[in-house]
């Protein structure tokens, strides 16, 4: 006797339902988690602060264009120390390389011989003087006694030129004493200007001549102020001269007009 399988339509819904409901619920989960994604991806990123940045308002002004040149500093005062009397070299009083002062004693020549010159000269203007006294002594008697009609007017006359004559060898004498005084003196050789002293080219015991032949004894530049040389071209200038407003003035107050700036 054969037997018959018979499969029940209930249990095989049965069986079936398990299946949809997971298949159902996995759909699902699915959907949910692709939205939840869409949802992260659609969030604005927040922007970063500004960066500060400076301002400024513009302003119109004037502007100065400068041009360069090389140039060379040059002293305004610049002398060569030369002794105004002949004679042999004393003593130095400086350090070279040093600044001295307008007055500043240098340089000492041998003061010997011009000091007894002097003296002579002293000498014979004191006795000048007792020439003039006795020359005066005598013109006064003469006066006394012409008035007396005792001498004539050619002795009067004579009296008075010997007196005149005397005055004039007592000023000559003064004179030379002066001169002997002045030579004494420029046995000190100072210093004519202020400034920066040089090298010393005679040395102590030498002896120097007088004059503008004489050996150069050192040399002396001022140091303030000074000056600055330098060459520009003509167009340089006469660019620098239209920048400035003339009112009358001549070229070369123009030209010191324009700034200048000095840099190493």
């Amino acid at each position: 006797m054969s037997r018959l399988s018979v499969f029940s339509p209930l249990r095989l819904g049965r069986a079936l339902l398990p299946v949809a409901v997971l298949a159902a619920i996995s759909a699902t989960g699915v959907v949910i988690v692709q939205q939840a994604g869409t949802a992260q991806a659609s969030t604005p990123t927040e922007a970063p602060p500004p960066m500060p940045v400076s301002v400024a308002t513009v302003v119109e002004s004037d502007a100065t264009t400068w041009d360069e040149f090389s140039g060379r500093l040059e002293a305004v005062e610049r002398v060569d120390i030369r002794s105004r009397v002949a004679g042999a070299v004393l003593a130095t009083h400086f350090q070279e390389g040093a600044l001295v002062k307008k007055g500043d004693l240098l340089v000492s020549i041998d003061p010997a011989p011009y000091a007894a010159e002097v003296a002579r000269a002293e000498a014979q203007a004191s006795a000048a003087q007792a020439r003039v006294q006795h020359a005066s002594g005598e013109y006064a008697r003469s006066q006394r006694l012409w008035e007396d009609k005792a001498i004539a007017q050619r002795e009067l006359d004579d009296r008075q030129n010997a007196l005149r004559e005397a005055e004039a060898n007592l000023m000559a004498a003064k004179a030379q004493v002066q001169t002997a005084r002045l030579s004494l003196g420029y046995t000190q050789v100072r210093a004519p200007v202020a400034g920066r002293i040089g090298r010393l080219e005679v040395t102590v015991g030498n002896l120097v001549a007088a004059g503008p032949g004489a050996p150069v004894l050192t040399t002396l530049v001022s140091v303030s102020p000074i000056y600055a040389s330098f060459d520009a071209d003509e167009r340089t200038v006469a660019h620098a001269l239209q920048g400035l407003k003339n009112g009358g003035a001549s070229a070369r107050q123009s030209i010191e007009r324009i700034p200048v700036q000095m840099g190493t």
